[in-house]
């Protein structure tokens, strides 16, 4: 409010706060200072409202459109985002992205229905995220494909460690099925 009252500015602003009975809330707050003859400040005018339903509602955009609803993954228009944003950094971090196509699961969902097929991934899903650390990030991208996003590691080895552990990980769902991983 100081700073708006020196520019003689309107003030708006959406902050979070928790009311007397603990409850957390968005509120909006609108306003401007009223000025006397010699250009102080004599009151502040505006109005607080509450905007908790609209940020549940962003909330719940914004989780829609950078997830995988099945899986709770990121999709992957936020592994695009994430690797603009990366590139951006211009930094020496080495990365990588392992693709995983599961593409030939489409028979076992042809076979014994979709849904039977989607829990399948589901499992697989949870299985990689097993794997994931702040340095490796696992996104769905397509139907039956998955990437985990690597950044960070040393060198060919541990990338090649690490893709033995991937494919073991998801071997270990999907041996019963007979269904062979790329």
């Amino acid at each position: 409010w100081m700073e708006v009252l020196r520019r003689r500015r309107p003030f708006r602003f959406e902050y979070e706060i928790i009311t007397a009975k603990g409850e957390r809330k968005w509120v909006l707050e609108i306003g401007e200072g009223v000025y006397n003859d010699e250009g102080g400040a004599d009151t502040l005018e505006g109005i607080i409202l509450d905007i908790s339903e609209r940020k549940r509602m962003e909330d719940r955009l914004r989780y829609s459109n950078e997830h995988d609803v099945w899986t709770g993954l990121y999709n992957r228009g936020y592994l695009e985002e994430t690797l603009r944003g990366e590139l951006r950094g211009r930094d020496s971090v080495k990365r990588a992205l392992i693709g995983i196509n599961l593409s030939l699961m489409h028979l076992l969902s042809v076979t014994y229905g979709f849904q039977y097929g989607q829990e399948l991934i589901r499992k697989v899903a949870d299985a990689l995220k097993m794997l994931c650390t702040s340095r490796k990030r696992l996104f769905n991208t397509y139907e039956y494909r998955f990437v985990l996003y690597v950044s960070g590691y040393t060198d060919r080895q541990e990338l090649t460690a690490f893709c033995r552990e991937i494919a073991s990980t998801i071997d270990a769902v999907l041996s019963v099925e007979k269904v062979s991983v790329g």
